[in-house]
């Protein structure tokens, strides 16, 4: 969050450019430039420089830490000045590089597991087969009763009256 975002001032690209300096800064260090525990202590933090990365080339390091400058106006004014910047900077060719190969990801299930999964897909699949059997093996519904068997819960005018309703319906699916 550059300082001026943080106050409610106009934000401008230099805050993108701010934002780009505490990425590099985390990518050289490990850490973020500042450790905050709010934002009113990263507001105060942010008014010292944050300890020079030494882990890149001195120019480097110094653009970077003009990146996480207090005032806009010490940042780079543009991406493509910083990128203009990054290119004149010489190359740090102390940090000698891992070469990383990918790892191949093995998962590893338990028979265990693999006995509680099949058993629950066998259970399923039989209550599938039961409901379906059940059904008479076909899936039309039967046909509605003739409209003079039909037992329809009305609803009333008032809630007394719902009510009233309500039981007798009751009483009538009970018997």
């Amino acid at each position: 969050l550059a300082p001026e975002q943080a106050a409610g001032e106009r934000v401008t690209a230099a805050a993108d450019i701010y934002s780009l300096g505490a990425v590099g800064y985390e990518l050289l260090t490990g850490r973020t430039p500042y450790e905050f525990t709010s934002f009113v202590d990263l507001s105060l933090q942010q008014r010292q420089p944050p300890a020079p990365p030494s882990a890149a080339s001195s120019e480097f390091a110094s653009l970077i830490l003009r990146c996480l400058s207090f005032d806009p106006n010490d940042r780079p004014h543009s991406a493509a000045a910083l990128a203009h910047e990054l290119a004149q900077a010489p190359p740090d060719v102390t940090a000698p590089t891992e070469v990383l190969t990918p790892r191949r990801r093995t998962i590893h299930v338990s028979r265990r597991t693999l006995l509680g999964l099949a058993a629950v897909l066998g259970t399923v699949l039989i209550a599938v087969g039961l409901a379906f059997a059940y059904a008479g093996g076909s899936s039309e519904k039967p046909p509605p009763p003739p409209a003079q068997q039909q037992d329809v819960l009305r609803r009333g005018n008032t809630p007394a009256e719902s009510a009233r309703l309500l039981a007798d319906w009751l009483r009538r699916r009970s018997d």
